[in-house]
């Protein structure tokens, strides 16, 4: 038990010093140049077209999680964060072309 625990702790130093389990180094993304987040800065401005929901499934899906997750995470099926995730790219969509139309989606007894 204590081998296993001895080694476990050597992989946890080798993560925790930027390399994998493995040993091998981790990829990592190089930092944002500054032109870059001039860039960024605009888009986030645009989710003010969206309402809380949309907001949580734009980060979520910006930061890679899988439908799944987020389907866990709000207690709905993955097909209905999809549609929740367009409507809210829709909404975005409307606010960007000058109509502060709000896009609605069926969303049952629950909304």
């Amino acid at each position: 038990m204590t081998d296993k625990l001895d080694r476990m702790a050597r992989a946890m130093e080798r993560v925790a010093a930027g390399k994998s389990a493995w040993g091998l180094p981790t990829a990592r993304r190089p930092p944002p140049t500054g032109e870059a987040i001039d860039r960024m800065l605009p888009t986030l401005d645009w989710l003010r077209f969206t309402d809380k929901r949309g907001r949580k499934l734009i980060w979520a899906r910006a930061f890679g999680e899988t439908w799944w997750k987020i389907a866990g995470r709000f207690g709905r099926s993955d097909e209905t964060a999809r549609r929740w995730y367009m409507a809210a790219l829709s909404a975005i969509a409307a606010g960007l072309r000058g109509g502060r139309k709000k896009v609605v989606v069926n969303a049952g007894r629950f909304g």
